[in-house]
């Protein structure tokens, strides 16, 4: 079982230089930089999904050193059991520029914790009278805490302005692996 996004190790037994290694991924199923379908370890990314999906995985060892390939040989299959992260939960209020507190907004990492790299990047989007975005720098804290000075201010002629906010979750090979609009705030 994994989240998407997460990393998962898969190894085969035993090891040895008189064993050939072959691994066969379905395409949505990436591996690690660094890795090869003919290492007898590697490590794969969960991919992203929107509801919880099985990825099968097949692996072949054979021995190198016998005439009849049929004198050594071992085949294994892993379901690889991938379910959906969940977004932040979802805002929806109404604040005062006059007694603003800043909030902050995360991205559960589930059960697992977020992988090494992941990144997260912020969007704040207005939807009132004028058109106005802005994209936060991408990190790699689930977590950011917005202040005022994030959003386009109201004035005299544009008293309420509303925005949507989004987040864009990539892991380390800059695959997305979640997209969440949690919400709205208006001031």
């Amino acid at each position: 079982d994994a989240y998407e996004g997460q990393v998962v190790t898969l190894t085969m037994t035993p090891a040895g230089t008189v064993y050939d290694y072959t691994w066969t991924l379905p395409p949505a199923v990436l591996l690690l930089p660094g890795y090869s379908v003919n290492d007898r370890i590697i490590k794969v990314y969960a991919p992203p999904v929107t509801e919880c999906t099985n990825y099968v995985i097949n692996g072949y060892m054979a021995s190198n050193q016998l005439t009849s390939i049929q004198d050594c040989k071992d085949e294994c299959t892993v379901t690889l059991h991938v379910c959906p992260r969940e977004c932040p939960t979802p805002v929806n209020k109404e604040l005062c520029v006059t007694n603003w507190v800043d909030w902050e907004l995360c991205v559960p990492p589930g059960t697992a914790a977020w992988p090494t790299g992941t990144t997260f990047t912020w969007t704040i989007t207005e939807t009132s009278d004028q058109t106005w975005s802005s994209t936060f720098t991408p990190d790699t804290t689930n977590c950011h805490t917005f202040v005022l000075a994030d959003f386009h201010t109201v004035s005299l002629d544009h008293t309420k302005k509303c925005f949507t906010i989004s987040v864009v979750v990539k892991n380390a090979a800059g695959t997305e692996i979640l997209s969440c609009e949690p919400g709205t705030i208006c001031l």
